[in-house]
């Protein structure tokens, strides 16, 4: 799956998919308005909370031109230094974490090796992303914006899970609360 930052009239850049738009953030799937609108608010709601990753640069972040383009710069280098190993790799660690929460720990049987793991693992990614892959983009940025190298590194988290949400079974599985969603009652909120 690949994935660029997306030009937009948005003040905060964005991931594209750029193989499959119709998953992209700037383009969402065509469907029902009521549904679309429900889906998108519980997941950008839902995973941004649970992540507690701000996942899109503030406007006040990216204040100047060439701020932007620094940090377009290093998010797309981090991006584009991902391989899909790795990206999978993100993904478990995202999961791993998440499930480190009070009241999801009972519901994960996730050893303290496979969690040391795929700390390590993402250790040594995001260092060989900023010393190897990416280490002038990363000084750019950074002389730009004092925040860019922590938006750069939310970006990864984004792709990460983008990555979680494309799964086919993921996403059934999200969608799967709607079979309870009394869409009528929902309506005549909307209806005057």
């Amino acid at each position: 799956m690949a994935f660029a930052i997306c030009q937009s009239n948005r003040p905060d850049p964005v991931l594209c998919n750029t193989e499959q738009s119709r998953f992209a953030i700037d383009e969402p799937r065509r469907s029902h308005p009521l549904k679309n609108t429900t889906t998108t608010f519980l997941l950008s709601i839902g995973f941004a909370t649970m992540l507690s990753l701000p996942l899109q640069a503030s406007a006040q972040d990216l204040s100047t031109g060439s701020a932007v383009k620094a940090f377009r710069d290093l998010s797309t280098c981090f991006i584009d230094s991902l391989t899909g190993k790795e990206r999978k790799e993100l993904v478990k660690w995202i999961y791993f974490s998440m499930s480190a929460h009070p009241e999801l720990e009972s519901y994960a049987n996730i050893s303290r090796g496979d969690r040391q793991n795929s700390d390590k693992t993402v250790g040594n990614l995001i260092t060989r992303l900023f010393s190897e892959d990416c280490p002038n983009e990363a000084k750019a940025a950074l002389k730009t914006d004092p925040q860019a190298l922590k938006n750069a590194f939310e970006m990864i988290g984004k792709v990460a899970i983008q990555d979680i949400l494309s799964d086919k079974k993921v996403r059934a599985s999200v969608n799967n609360y709607g079979r309870f969603v009394d869409q009528e009652k929902i309506k005549g909120v909307f209806v005057e």
